[in-house]
């Protein structure tokens, strides 16, 4: 089954799927996948317990962090919690009935064959069944071309599969703010209405930079040469990490969270272990909480805020293959797939972008960006 679509209950329906059968299958697994193992906890782990709860079966089942699964006492069934991290946990587990991809889109369409090929080599009594959930972010993204695009090729692929798009409005589950808030988001942010509301493929013509070519990790002989942050308290507070090696630049993304004060951002960044004498860039219309960030040791300085020289520095590094972001940068890459220039009333693109679904993307502009132009970006210099 494949599910796509904005706000839609998508995790609330599956994971209760799997809670149930858990409860009435005897002996049998059930694995839920995410890309990175410690996006599982506050996800959909939480979201399992949940159910479990909602159900009334709590003194049915055992949840267990190390190693993170839901055990029913019952039945002897359980809910294993998985990140590619760490493929060879996949080899060692049998009896496997149903495999849950959470976050489709974030995996790679290799990710998902060895995984298939793996699984496939599990005995078990009970039907095997394939969930995808997602939101379809990308006709570039693999999951389309696997799944949508209607090709001679996969015709009979696409007969076993069942594909389901719901969008906000299907929800039972959803707040009214959470409602509201798409609504708003009709006329305010069309691009990211359009995938994360109305459940729409999203294509690349209108995007302001688009998706960055992926790494799993930031070369060893990389080293950090800024940071780059963009505040907010209702909205993200986004920081990342910006490395160097030989002129290519990678991004890690360190922190997206919300209600955040500048002394709860600096206890975070001390956690983290964010460097302090490594310039940290941010929106200087927010000298209040520089001047917090400062206080608390850390190097923060004002970031050139200039959108479009930002921008197209964004775009000339990604189309020289000298950008790239860590797959595990969630909330950072949902954004750049989405971030797109505004459009007129008459769908004419204007050289503006959508403001609101861009924090990610701000803080990697401020930072690299302005580490370009100490360096000399701009005046025939290379970096």
């Amino acid at each position: 089954m494949l599910w796509g679509g904005g706000g839609s209950g998508k995790s609330n329906f599956i994971s209760r799927h799997l809670v149930v059968r858990a409860a009435t299958e005897k002996d049998n697994r059930y694995i839920v996948f995410r890309k990175h193992y410690r996006q599982l906890r506050e996800s959909v782990f939480a979201e399992c317990c949940r159910r479990v709860n909602e159900l009334g079966l709590g003194n049915h089942f055992v949840f267990m962090l190390s190693p993170m699964q839901i055990v029913c006492k019952t039945t002897g069934s359980v809910i294993l919690f998985m990140g590619l991290d760490n493929q060879e946990k996949v080899k060692s587990t049998a009896r496997v009935s149903t495999v849950w991809f959470e976050e489709a889109t974030e995996f790679s369409e290799d990710d998902f064959w060895q995984i298939d090929k793996e699984l496939s080599k599990a005995e078990t009594k009970y039907p095997k069944r394939y969930f995808l959930s997602f939101n379809p972010i990308s006709q570039q993204n693999w999951v389309y071309g696997a799944f949508f695009a209607e090709t001679a090729e996969r015709a009979e692929f696409h007969a076993n599969a069942l594909r389901i798009k719901t969008t906000y409005r299907d929800n039972p589950y959803l707040s009214a703010d959470a409602a509201e808030f798409f609504e708003r988001a009709k006329t305010l942010r069309p691009r990211f209405y359009a995938v994360y509301g109305n459940g729409e493929w999203g294509t690349p013509e209108d995007l302001v930079v688009g998706p960055l070519p992926e790494v799993d990790r930031i070369p060893d002989a990389a080293k950090l040469v800024c940071y780059g942050l963009d505040f907010g308290f209702n909205d993200p507070c986004a920081l990342v990490a910006i490395y160097r090696d030989d002129g290519v630049y990678y991004v890690k993304e360190l922190l997206y969270r919300t209600q955040l004060t500048v002394g709860a951002l600096a206890d975070v960044m001390k956690e983290m272990q964010v460097e302090q004498y490594v310039p940290i860039y941010f929106d200087s219309s927010r000298p209040e909480m520089a001047a917090g960030l400062r206080a608390a040791g850390y190097l923060a300085q004002k970031a050139n805020k200039s959108v479009a020289a930002g921008l197209d520095a964004l775009k000339s590094h990604k189309e020289a293959g000298r950008l790239f972001t860590l797959g595990a940068n969630v909330n950072l890459n949902k954004e750049l797939a989405v971030y797109a220039w505004r459009k007129d009333r008459d769908g004419h693109i204007l050289e503006e972008p959508e403001d609101g679904y861009d924090h990610g993307v701000d803080a990697l502009r401020y930072g690299l960006f302005t580490h370009l132009k100490y360096s000399g970006y701009g005046s025939g210099l290379t970096f």
